[in-house]
């Protein structure tokens, strides 16, 4: 499910750098940034220089030109790579300062305040991945821009047949996801790669839990749409 970010802003330094990288100068993006703090003033954006409260650094960013003057920064995070739970709302983009190579600069910065998401590594047995991209458009000096697909986050759950428990009542099979808020859709893994299923029934709890019902348990994922 797209997560909605409120006024995802390049920031002042951002565009500064950006004026220059227009007239020849190189940057290096250097991570992605995740926080939980929350920011109502979208006006002021454009004036931080880092985030309410940073959770989690991702530094293993990929790069690749998607179009003319357009590059995707891509980065992911397992559940064994947070140790807990957490609202994800802010997300920044860093480079590294051209004046200062030992410094960086928050380059972009956006908050999705009351529609956050929330994270959290406390669900045994199977793999929570996020994966997050950011598309990086360059325009002229007068519309310099960075922006967030409305597909820029997706989680991805995994899991094995061996997860599914047995309910001796109705003959069904169930796998409780946890606290997963966006809209899934569920795939078996087969030899030849993954195959959409529509025999589960996905069933999201008063109390925000999602959980799976099958009459076989299987081999599969979880990923949102």
């Amino acid at each position: 499910m797209a997560e909605a970010y409120v006024n995802f802003t390049l920031t002042a330094q951002g565009e500064a750098i950006m004026a220059r990288v227009i007239a020849g100068l190189d940057i290096t993006f250097k991570r992605i940034a995740i926080g939980d703090g929350y920011d109502y003033d979208t006006e002021n954006f454009k004036n931080k220089t880092e985030l309410v409260n940073e959770v989690k650094s991702l530094d293993n960013l990929t790069m690749q030109i998607v179009g003319d003057n357009q590059v995707e920064l891509a980065a992911k995070f397992g559940k064994t790579d947070i140790t807990s739970s957490f609202w994800f709302r802010e997300l920044g983009i860093y480079i590294i300062d051209p004046d200062n190579p030992e410094g960086e600069i928050l380059y972009g910065y956006g908050n999705m305040n009351d529609k956050c998401q929330y994270i959290t590594p406390d669900i045994a047995n199977y793999g929570v991945l996020k994966n997050i991209k950011a598309y990086v458009k360059v325009g002229n000096s007068a519309n310099v821009n960075i922006y967030i697909t409305t597909s820029q986050t997706a989680t991805e759950i995994t899991f094995k047949q061996a997860d599914w428990v047995l309910d001796n009542v109705s003959g069904l099979y169930s796998l409780p996801l946890g606290a997963v808020q966006e809209v899934i859709k569920v795939f078996k893994t087969t030899e030849i790669g993954r195959i959409d299923t529509a025999l589960v029934d996905i069933i999201h709890s008063a109390s925000g839990i999602t959980t799976l019902r099958s009459l076989i348990g299987f081999d599969g994922c979880a990923i949102a749409i």
